[in-house]
């Protein structure tokens, strides 16, 4: 059986997902990902991406396209 994850951490992992999305199948910049992906400040959202794969946003892309 699976640990059931706080729903913020539910959140936050679903727009890192939607953002991961965007990085790889748009020209938007990161901070319109991070808008669009419902996040209100582009550090949190850099942190939290990095939290999540291990890189920023920006080299995530460049390395994964």
């Amino acid at each position: 059986m699976s640990k059931a994850r706080p729903p913020r951490a539910w959140l936050y992992r679903t727009r890192v997902e939607r953002a991961r999305k965007y990085l790889l199948s748009t020209d938007l910049t990161v901070a319109e990902v991070s808008e669009q992906s419902g996040f209100r400040d582009v550090s949190h959202f850099s942190r939290t991406f990095r939290a999540v794969y291990g890189s920023s946003p920006g080299r995530y892309r460049t390395e994964h396209r």
